[in-house]
């Protein structure tokens, strides 16, 4: 792993340039500035547009089941005040105001994920302390923290967490905690979900055809509006440049309202996003995102992605995430309890927090015990479950 290769004690400036350019050098799939555009005529668009997403939407719907492993590398910048206050909770050191502060942390991420009933569960494991290193001064803080480790089941409606709750001095795990929340159909795929690759903020096959459609109402009359009143001016901001290459098309959407968006597509990577980029109202780069991807049993997958984050004041960096994708499979059948609370981690006697419901459980022998069940008297309310994902 490249940041296990990092050396920074005794060697300051050497120690701060390093840690800038691993994160800054790390090659994208496509130079999207340097290739050559064209831009597709504006009766066109619509049609080009719904290609891309019905040809996007194919692939992802032949992924029945999906299983494999991300292996991370994730950092964030913090600056000022708030960076002081993070080593003093995280490692205990009080320091004066740092200029720039580097929070690195890597481990991996098991998924298994059944598409056709939307619920996934992943397993992230982060076997070092995170690493906390002044960029102003090369020095490096050890965390109080050691390894980390946290189970979860993704559902449509509902997640359900666990994580080490209790330890000994040295660190050893006694226990855990797994909480059960509810989920709302509008909340946003998160970036440690490997789906998370195929989004663009929404699915391609989503957002594409709202733009689609708009586009074909702005051609059609400039001047009108929708079924809800809106504008069609709103989509002349929508522009589509298209590129041949050896290896097939290239497509890259702009769009330039009150802020500008750019979203780029691969014939060679089934029309996947490759590069999405986005600027706030000022004109700064705020984000930015590549993505490699492979086929496997005919159906594109993410390789590789990597994703950057600025500062909206001044551009500078603040987050950067890199995933790398191995072990995968498709369509094969996953093990009974993957779903199941049974996979969690939970031992005997570990607390189970229902936040829906607003109930407490301990888990006894593969089941939930009510907490108000655990001292009843011989003959009292037996062992409960609580309804389970794959129930």
């Amino acid at each position: 792993m490249m940041l296990a290769k990092r050396n920074f004690y005794g060697e300051i400036a050497i120690g701060i340039l390093a840690i800038l350019i691993i994160f800054s050098l790390m090659p994208s799939s496509i130079n999207a500035d340097t290739t050559e555009f064209q831009k597709v005529d504006q009766n066109k668009i619509p049609d080009e547009l719904a290609m891309l997403a019905t040809v996007t939407k194919n692939n992802y719907e032949k992924i029945k089941t999906w299983q494999g492993k991300i292996s991370f590398e994730d950092m964030i910048i913090y600056r000022g005040s708030y960076a002081a206050e993070l080593v003093k909770l995280s490692a205990g050191v009080t320091i004066e105001e740092p200029n720039e502060l580097a929070a690195i942390a890597e481990g991996t991420r098991d998924f298994k994920i059944d598409l056709e009933r939307n619920i996934l569960f992943k397993s992230m494991n982060r076997p070092k302390p995170m690493e906390y290193i002044n960029l102003d001064t090369g020095l490096h803080y050890t965390p109080l923290s050691s390894s980390y480790e946290t189970k979860k089941i993704t559902d449509k409606d509902y997640e359900i967490e666990s994580s080490p709750y209790t330890f000994k001095k040295d660190g050893t795990i006694t226990g855990w905690l797994a909480e059960k929340k509810r989920r709302y159909p509008e909340q946003d795929i998160e970036e440690s979900d490997p789906r998370f690759c195929f989004s663009i903020g929404k699915m391609p096959w989503v957002l594409l055809p709202m733009m689609s459609e708009g586009v074909r109402r702005y051609n059609k009359d400039p001047n009108g509006t929708d079924a809800n009143g809106r504008p069609n001016s709103a989509f002349s901001n929508v522009i589509l440049e298209k590129a041949q290459t050896e290896k097939g098309a290239i497509y890259r959407v702009l769009i330039n309202s009150t802020f500008e968006m750019k979203y780029t597509f691969e014939e060679k990577s089934g029309f996947n996003p490759t590069h999405i980029e986005s600027k706030n109202t000022k004109g700064i780069k705020i984000s930015e995102g590549d993505t490699d991807w492979v086929k496997i049993q005919d159906i594109f997958l993410p390789a590789e992605q990597q994703v950057t984050q600025y500062d909206g004041k001044d551009g500078r960096l603040r987050r950067q995430v890199k995933s790398i994708f191995s072990d995968m499979q498709v369509n094969m059948a996953l093990p009974e309890n993957t779903f199941s609370i049974n996979n969690l981690g939970l031992k005997n006697g570990d607390k189970f927090v229902d936040k829906i419901e607003s109930k407490e459980y301990k888990y006894q022998d593969a089941n939930l015990v009510p907490i108000e069940d655990i001292s009843a008297p011989a003959g009292g309310k037996k062992e409960t479950t609580v309804a389970e994902p794959n129930k």
